[in-house]
């Protein structure tokens, strides 16, 4: 069954691949589960409800609060914010709501001086010392990530870059103390089992939108190069942690994996703004496959709550895990689940960024300040809803076209249609405003019938479904063989609601719904 997969008892040893599935230091396959830690070591406009360009890179932003509250107060603020951001309590609360691991964005500069010579840093080293004794506490994996490589390797604010270009794939300085970072942290850490994986690069060579982003196909040979230097790099020093690689332009494309660059690796897609269907991973299933090598989803979310219950489920059903970016974050307050309040009077600070007024210094300082305070784990503004939703709990909704995909013998959905009323961007079009999945409804016509399974019914719940009937009609409900419901439906322009109580199931469940008579359009069904 799906669930035992994510169960917290499988976090244990050395995590390795097996063929096309990740498994523990006992041989057992585990589906990982977590949370990116955006906005700790790499932060980014957008968390802050900043959207300037200006203002998007954490070298942006430290510039913002140099400029509004001075450089001494700029120097203790980000010492402090990285202390409050990440603590033991924000690992305990992952850990609580089920999840087995966190991924951890690094920035090189926490780890070594920009000087002619290599000089170490203690700060990197120390957060991650304490971030790792924490997480073996709470037995959550931890996915080390470089985010920001000495010279940038994305060409975006993510990486820190200059000046939006890749030039770690064109500055021999760069690349080798990118690589030699990655060695450093390989020998310190070789004996840690709690790191799960070393995801090299991450969403290396942004290629899409020219002109108004440098093109830089040019750089995916030396990508695939970097990945063979690293790896042995690695290799001389560790021979026990996975390592992970990601694809061009957003981790979104599998082009570059033609070869297999350790016998103990993982792909590493990231999945946005995609309708949730299968079609979506259609080209990292095939590669993973032809290479024989585990997928896990580095990064997806940003999103809501209907869309995460699609398309988690879905992935977990594929055989990949997932990690959920970001952990917190300010603004949009739908989309994580650790919201952090917006400090009063921020919207000048944002203003400001745009070419509005410039708060006083005595103001800025008092406003970040309250930042620092917002940030910690207990003032931020918990939303534990997002897991119910990613795991499909009591307390999630679906919408009605986020059926099981169902096969086997004399098992179809024949009589079940999908309508895609106002189709904006073509199917599986990476676009973060709109995308067809948000226009589409979901019919079941006479005779048709849909799979929907839900986790976490070991207490039961209430099921809900929200119906408009096209024309009068009779709809069933099954569980576990059992026919739990029986409505009949007018028809009507209107949702109307109809519940009724599920049985208890040891950790997940499927439930049929069945439309003996007329035509339904459901919407979709929530459980509580």
């Amino acid at each position: 069954m799906i669930q035992e997969k994510f169960s917290k008892h499988l976090v244990s040893g050395y995590l390795r691949a097996d063929g096309t599935k990740i498994v523990n230091g006992n041989g057992q396959e585990i589906l990982l589960s977590g949370f990116g830690i955006g906005g700790w070591m790499v932060n980014e406009g957008y968390m802050w409800g900043i959207h300037t360009r200006q203002y998007s890179s954490p070298r942006g932003l430290e510039f913002l609060v140099r400029e509004l509250c001075g450089s001494a107060y700029a120097d203790k603020f980000w010492k402090q914010f990285r202390h409050n951001f990440i603590t033991h309590q924000d690992i305990k609360e992952i850990s609580r709501l089920g999840h087995t691991c966190i991924r951890v964005p690094l920035h090189w500069k926490f780890f070594m001086e920009n000087e002619p010579e290599i000089i170490w840093l203690n700060e990197g080293f120390e957060l991650l010392d304490n971030l790792l004794d924490w997480c073996e506490q709470e037995r959550v994996y931890v996915i080390l990530d470089i985010h920001a490589s000495h010279g940038g390797h994305t060409g975006s604010n993510i990486d820190d870059s200059v000046d939006n270009f890749a030039r770690m794939f064109n500055d021999q300085m760069s690349w080798d103390r990118t690589i030699l970072l990655w060695k450093t942290i390989a020998q310190r850490y070789e004996s840690r089992w709690i790191v799960g994986a070393y995801d090299l690069l991450n969403e290396p060579i942004r290629n899409d939108e020219p002109p108004h982003w440098p093109d830089q196909g040019n750089l995916l040979p030396k990508l695939k190069q970097f990945y063979r230097e690293c790896t042995a790099a690695i290799r001389s020093v560790d021979k026990k942690h996975m390592l992970m690689y990601e694809g061009h332009n957003w981790a979104s494309k599998p082009d570059i994996f033609d070869e297999v660059f350790d016998s103990n690796m993982c792909i590493s897609p990231h999945r946005y703004w995609l309708n949730p269907e299968p079609q979506s991973y259609e080209g990292f299933l095939k590669v993973s496959r032809q290479l024989n090598v585990p997928l896990w989803v580095g990064e997806s979310g940003e999103n809501t709550n209907e869309w995460y219950a699609a398309m988690f489920p879905l992935t977990a059903s594929l055989g990949i895990g997932y990690c959920f970016w970001p952990w917190k974050r300010m603004s949009r307050a739908d989309s994580c689940p650790a919201v952090i309040k917006m400090p009063e009077g921020w919207q000048q600070v944002i203003e400001y960024t745009i070419g509005g007024v410039r708060p006083t210094y005595e103001h800025a300082q008092q406003m970040f300040d309250q930042l620092l305070e917002n940030i910690k784990f207990e003032n931020c503004k918990l939303q534990p809803s997002v897991t119910d939703y990613m795991f499909r709990r009591p307390g999630s909704k679906i919408k009605g076209q986020d059926h099981d995909k169902l096969g086997g013998e004399g098992k179809d959905y024949s009589n079940v249609s999908i309508y895609k009323l106002h189709p904006t961007a073509p199917v599986g079009k990476y676009h973060r405003n709109h995308f067809e999945w948000e226009d589409q409804t979901f019919d079941i016509l006479q005779g048709g019938f849909a799979n929907y399974t839900f986790f976490g019914l070991d207490k039961g719940a209430e099921l809900t479904l929200e119906v408009k009937a096209k024309a009068d009609a009779k709809l069933r409900v099954v569980q576990q063989g059992k026919q739990i419901a029986e409505f009949t439906a007018d028809k009507c322009d209107e949702i109307k609601q109809y519940k009724t109580a599920l049985l208890c199931a040891d950790s997940e469940d499927t439930v049929t719904v069945i439309c003996d008579e007329g035509t339904v359009n459901l919407v979709a069904l929530a459980i509580d």
